[in-house]
């Protein structure tokens, strides 16, 4: 699969450039092919407007192409590339570690609290810690 995704960012690459050089080859509105030969014959060089059919159509291939090649390169890495991200991947695998654990996550919504209480693990009292009574030191 690596292959196939360097190939298309080549030829995506490649499409763009096209691209950018076709739009900067049109001439504008105002002016035709023909004008840039001497003025007068600017219907007759391609027609009146063989010129620039051409350029539009070839530039219209282009730019679909550059969405084909822009819609398969954004599918491939989720369909068949190795996960880009493990880090969210190792989160995943703790949450659903955690909700293993705990019932109440398993619960839902519709849980009586009745039923929640009974899944509440107990909470065990913390452990008494004899006080140190601080005693006022005798002066001398």
């Amino acid at each position: 699969m690596a292959i196939l995704v360097t190939v298309l960012t080549i030829l995506h690459v490649i499409f763009c450039l096209l691209l950018i050089l076709l739009i900067l080859l049109q001439s504008g509105k105002g002016s035709d092919v023909g004008s840039m030969l001497g003025g007068g014959a600017s219907q007759t060089l391609f027609g009146p407007a063989g010129g620039k059919n051409i350029m539009v159509r070839i530039t219209t291939v282009v730019a679909i192409l550059i969405l084909i090649t822009t819609m398969v390169l954004a599918k491939l890495p989720k369909t068949y590339g190795p996960s880009q991200n493990k880090i969210i991947a190792d989160l995943q695998k703790e949450a659903a570690a955690t909700q293993d654990a705990n019932p109440l996550a398993k619960a839902g919504k519709n849980v009586t609290p009745e039923a929640k209480a009974a899944l509440k693990p107990e909470k065990k009292p913390a452990a008494s810690v004899p006080l140190k009574t601080v005693t006022p030191e005798k002066k001398k």
